[in-house]
Parts: C-alpha cells; structure tokens; sequence
C-alpha cells in the first residue's frame, strides 16, 4: 500500500496523470470513496464488474488522450452491453460519443441532446420514461399508456435512504420513472444543482406497495456537488428482465448504476468523473 499513497493524492487533487497497468480493487474504493473494507471486494477484474467498468472507462480516456472521443466509444459502450446484460440508451451513447477529453482525463459532455429530453412543464414536475406524471396531496400519480399507479410517499418513508428527501418537485428538480415487468421505479433528480439520482424507489406495478429502494452511487464528486453552480443532467431508468439500469449524463460525467431487479442490490456502479487523472498504460 506505501507505495500508492502518492499517487492517491495526485489523483484526488487533479494535479496530473498517473499510469497504471490496471486499476485494483483497492485503487477503485478509494477512487469511489466507498466505505467498505477491502477484504470484501473482489480483487479479480473478471468477477467483479463495477472494477471490470472502471477499468474499460480509463482505457477509453487514455486512446483519446485529449480532443472529442468519438469512434473511441465504441469498445466501452460495446463492453457494458456484453459484461453487464445492458443496452445503453441512444441519447447516452449519443453524450459519450460527443463528449471531450481534456488534461488529466477530465472528461466534459455539453448535454445538448439530453438537457432537452425532460418531459413536462412547469408549476408542474419535468419527468423521464413515462407519458404523464402529477403531483398528488399524498404522493405522485403516474400514467404510462394504460397503465395508472399512485404512489402513496407514507408507504415508502420507512425506505427511505436519505432523513431529508421528500417528494415534492420543487426549483428544478425532475423525476425519472419507469414502468414494466411488473415493477414501477421512481428516482428523485435534479436538472441542475448536484447532478444525478439520488434515491431508487421500486414498488409493484399492480399493488402500488413499495418494494426495495436504494441510494444510488451516482451523482458529482463533493468538489463539483459544493461549488452551488448549476450542472445540466438527465437521468432515464430502463427495466430489463432481472435487473434495472439508471443512466445518467450531467456535464461532468457519466453516471450508470445497475441493480438486481428482485431486491436492488447492486451488480454494477460506474461513476466518471471519480476515474480522472488515472491512464491506463499501453501494453
């Protein structure tokens, strides 16, 4: 461990590039700031995806080294959907291809096409994934096609992974929803502001009653989540047959957590912009 010490500050302060022949699990928990102990993660590229991400992400920013990444993409968006059983969204791939790298792979996408993808308008919530979404006296209403759920916010209190979030959609926050096989997912979203999903809901499509919710791992790093500028993101939650994928893209990074659909638990996170000033080396 001595000898990454050094390099750990180098990369937490953005102060340059450091090359490594791959990323660890150790380097990752630091790099994520994840409160768990090392022993606990797999330290096997090829068992554990969120460390297997990671590592495709790092390689993709060292090939492009600076400039628009472009055709890069490619092998990275290719990677999630033949390691994690996901199909990124058009719009996200859309972000990633058109994004920039710039010194000490900070990555920088202009959401031109996302910023413009919220449904809805105001005194009324801007919203993702479905086709109507209103507020209620005791919680959301939602409609996608002939479907019709109410979500009752007491029924998910006791879920609730943050003292502080509530429901109500005020300034510029946005929900993204989305429903089917059988589930309905809700995650509560800001346009600007910290950037990112915060907590996910999953409730019965049928019944309405809460099922599972988690707090994401997306989001921007405290750096950029305290500066109090504003920050354009959009958020689109898909449902895949055993397991749900939130993709975010804010101007400063890539956000996808993927989760088990049966109990939430987490089978992926990948945050972009906790990976830079990290390079890859060439083999």
């Amino acid at each position: 461990m001595g000898g990454r010490v050094l390099w750990f500050t180098i990369i937490l302060s953005l102060s340059g590039i450091v090359e490594l022949d791959f990323l660890s699990a150790q380097d990752l928990a630091t790099l994520y700031r994840k409160e768990i102990p090392y022993s606990k993660l797999d330290l096997s590229i090829g068992k554990d995806d969120t460390l297997a991400v990671a590592n495709e992400w790092v390689r993709m920013t060292g090939r492009v080294e600076t400039g628009s990444i472009g055709r890069d993409s490619l092998p990275f968006l290719n990677f999630l959907k033949g390691r994690l059983r996901v199909l990124p969204p058009d719009w996200w791939c859309y972000e990633i291809r058109h994004g920039n790298v710039f010194r000490n792979e900070v990555t920088f996408f202009g959401c031109k096409k996302s910023s413009t993808m919220w449904k809805g308008d105001r005194p009324g919530p801007y919203y993702s994934g479905i086709d109507e979404l209103h507020e209620t006296p005791s919680g959301l209403r939602l409609r996608h096609g002939k479907a019709v759920i109410f979500l009752n916010e007491n029924d998910f209190s006791p879920l609730n992974t943050d003292a502080d979030e509530h429901w109500k959609i005020a300034g510029d926050r946005a929900i993204a929803c989305a429903v089917g096989h059988d589930v309905c997912l809700i995650t509560l979203g800001q346009i600007s502001g910290s950037g990112g999903p915060r907590s996910l809901y999953c409730a019965d499509a049928h019944s309405s009653k809460p099922i599972w919710s988690r707090q994401l791992d997306g989001g921007l790093p405290t750096p950029f989540a305290s500066s109090g500028e504003a920050v354009i993101s959009y958020t689109e939650i898909i449902v895949y047959d055993d397991r749900v994928a939130v993709w975010t893209i804010h101007q400063f990074g890539a956000v996808l957590d993927v989760l088990n659909k049966t109990d939430g638990s987490s089978i992926a996170s990948f945050v972009s912009a906790r990976l830079e000033g990290v390079r890859i080396k060439d083999k």
